[in-house]
């Protein structure tokens, strides 16, 4: 039997089960539609952070007062005790059905949210002592995953850091950007990118992301959005 028959045979001979309800679907992916229908999202945000608002308000108070370096970032989900345990068990357990499940919904609330196709994906950069401990780049992962349902768009890990960081979700907020400043550095550019967006799985204070937007910015990169799973 050719190979490229396998993953066809596949799908039909063993349906999709439902990661939220536990049933067969028939849907095409780790979710039936009932179940996709109530995944939590945020409604009312925040045009440039993401944060929720009130449906009168198209940015924050925050934005408002100190525009962010990213120009638009697009959640997926809110930050609630079940997406919390699908981040725990993609991130921390590197259970690869979670994670497909996740990009799969995510992509396709990027194109019901309007999201526009960009130059490249760039995944936000782990350090190499989390990634001996941990065993598994999840944000680069993600950033595989998302290719695969956008026509293959560009993925291309131009950041780096140049120090190791502590986590920022361990320190208070007024300390998270000191944490970070200065932290991200970026190898050569594909020529002619002008719009690129960041590839994260949970954006919290926006503070990493935010420093990595200023040094693309500097390096002559238009526009940067973000593109982060959940959003605290």
């Amino acid at each position: 039997m050719p190979r490229s028959l396998l993953p066809l045979l596949t799908q039909f001979a063993l349906p999709h089960v439902c990661l939220v309800c536990g049933r067969y679907t028939r849907a095409k992916l780790d979710c039936c539609p009932e179940c996709e229908a109530t995944l939590p999202t945020l409604e009312a945000r925040c045009l440039r952070c993401g944060l929720g608002v009130e449906r009168s308000m198209p940015m924050c108070n925050a934005c408002l007062l100190a525009m962010p370096s990213f120009d638009q970032s697009w959640p997926g989900f809110e930050r609630v005790a079940m997406t919390e345990r699908w981040l725990h068990q993609f991130r921390r357990e590197a259970n690869l059905t979670v994670g497909r499940f996740l990009s799969d919904i995510y992509a396709r609330r990027l194109a019901a949210m309007g999201a526009t196709r960009p130059d490249l994906m760039i995944p936000m950069p782990m350090h190499v002592i989390d990634y001996c401990l941990q065993g598994f780049d999840h944000n680069r992962w993600l950033s595989k995953a998302l290719s695969k349902r956008m026509d293959h768009l560009p993925i291309y890990p131009v950041l780096k850091l140049t120090r190791y960081i502590k986590k920022q979700h361990r320190l208070p907020t007024e300390l998270r950007w000191a944490n970070v400043r200065g932290a991200y550095a970026i190898r050569a550019m594909p020529p002619s990118t002008r719009y690129v967006v960041l590839v994260d799985d949970v954006m919290s204070s926006g503070h990493s992301v935010n420093e990595a937007a200023r040094v693309l910015k500097k390096a002559g990169i238009e526009r940067v959005d973000v593109w982060a799973l959940l959003r605290a």
